[in-house]
């Protein structure tokens, strides 16, 4: 019997993971196929169409076993088996961890984060609960790539140690490090009774779209400036590269020239909502508008305002 060809057309910026080996092809006109194998595991996001005037189509279809999925969409994802008892664990926690954001989010994109966690987490050899709980938790305190965040340098300093047979390194380990280097940056910018985040997040709340900076060579500077007036703790923290390295990732992922005031609410966002806000399961509607300054600047307001009813402050 010949195999079926299972292919899925996807949409620009989806997360997906490889669960057996897959071909990836992208099509943006005759002159402009190329494909991609994808290996058992893999997680990849799909950036940007085919470079060409035609723009181009994602489509995927396993090689070695064309009957299987062999693919999860992070935007239409279903139940996993392979994740296993971690995810139900997960799935159980997160909406007792953050009730709120995991009740607006709803059980598909707490199901997105959760593997999405798994997946992330083990790259850094946690695997049992208390360190998948540990990551994902910060994952929904901080966005879905917080270890990759120049805004939080300590994440990376506490989980970049591998192990090898030279210099093992246990779980556990990595997990205390983990914990200590987040209570301590808790600590240091939310304040005794979060009172530097409370103030912040009054002070963002009356920022006007106008009042950002519209570009020019001077941007980072200024909006170095005005990150600093609103949440100097934050600031602080970050790395002394954070804003430069932040508008360098901006503008890589996407496929449109970004600049002026829509860079700046998007900084603005990647500040408040974290790295990869723009895929992250929390806020899926975030990329339908992320090429318009006013309604991202809105999306961004009301997230601030939702954080200030979340914890009683409105």
């Amino acid at each position: 019997m010949a195999p079926r060809d299972k292919r899925r057309d996807l949409q620009e910026g989806d997360l997906v993971i490889a669960r057996r080996k897959i071909t990836l092809t992208v099509e943006g006109g005759p002159a402009h196929s190329r494909q991609r194998t994808l290996s058992a595991g893999a997680l990849l996001r799909l950036v940007s169409a085919a470079s060409s005037s035609n723009g181009g189509t994602y489509h995927v279809g396993a090689i070695e076993d064309p009957a299987a999925v062999g693919l999860v969409s992070m935007s239409s994802i279903e139940p996993a088996p392979e994740f296993g008892l971690s995810e139900r664990a997960l799935l159980t926690y997160l909406p007792e961890f953050a009730a709120g954001p995991a009740a607006r989010m709803g059980p598909r994109c707490v199901r997105q984060l959760a593997q999405l966690g798994i997946h992330r987490a083990q790259s850094y050899g946690l695997a049992e609960d208390h360190g998948l709980q540990l990551y994902t938790g910060l994952m929904m305190q901080l966005g879905v790539y917080f270890d990759e965040d120049p805004f939080h340098p300590w994440a990376h300093t506490a989980l970049r140690g591998t192990p090898s047979a030279a210099y093992p390194i246990a779980e556990h380990q990595r997990v205390r490090s983990l914990y200590g280097a987040s209570a301590d940056y808790f600590q240091r910018v939310l304040g005794t009774d979060s009172e530097h985040l409370r103030n912040a997040l009054f002070r963002a709340t009356q920022l006007r779209l106008d009042s950002l900076p519209s570009g020019g060579v001077c941007f980072v500077e200024r909006m170095r400036r005005l990150l600093l007036d609103l949440y100097p703790q934050r600031m602080e923290s970050a790395a002394p590269d954070a804003l430069e390295q932040t508008v360098a990732f901006l503008q890589g992922y996407s496929h449109k020239p970004t600049a002026g005031k829509s860079l700046a609410v998007q900084v603005a966002v990647s500040f408040a909502m974290g790295r990869g806000a723009f895929q992250d399961p929390r806020f899926p509607q975030l990329r339908e508008v992320r090429e318009s300054p006013e309604k991202l600047f809105l999306g961004l307001q009301n997230h601030l305002q939702q954080e200030l009813r979340d914890r009683g402050w409105k």
